[in-house]
């Protein structure tokens, strides 16, 4: 068998495969976030004209309070869902600092951050 040689091109390769896969997870989690406030936005205003229209909708008082009910829990829902992406995002943000921070080789020593603890 051949022994793979490992030179620093094929290494700073391999490193930007991860940065450019990195960089593209987190625009995709920012996407998910940026569709589900937009979810949210849409369901609340539903909601408003649901409650507001009286000319358009005829809906009693009882039906009033459960549209209110209801779209207020989907929008807690997608809230929620919201604020999980966004721990995820940071979480995965951090990670990637740290790769970043210590996979990269400093050019002549000037600007180099650390992100350690």
């Amino acid at each position: 068998m051949q022994e793979e040689t490992h030179s620093p091109e094929n290494d700073d390769k391999l490193r930007m495969a991860i940065y450019e896969q990195d960089c593209q997870s987190l625009r995709h989690q920012d996407t998910l976030t940026w569709s589900r406030f937009q979810t949210a936005a849409t369901i609340e205003a539903g909601m408003l004209f649901g409650l507001y229209n009286q000319t358009w909708l005829s809906i009693t008082p009882v039906e009033r309070i459960a549209l209110a009910f209801v779209a207020s829990l989907l929008v807690l829902i997608v809230s929620s869902l919201v604020s999980v992406a966004k721990g995820k995002i940071v979480r995965q943000n951090r990670y990637f600092q740290r790769f970043s921070a210590t996979s990269f080789t400093c050019q002549g020593g000037v600007g180099c951050l650390s992100f350690e603890r």
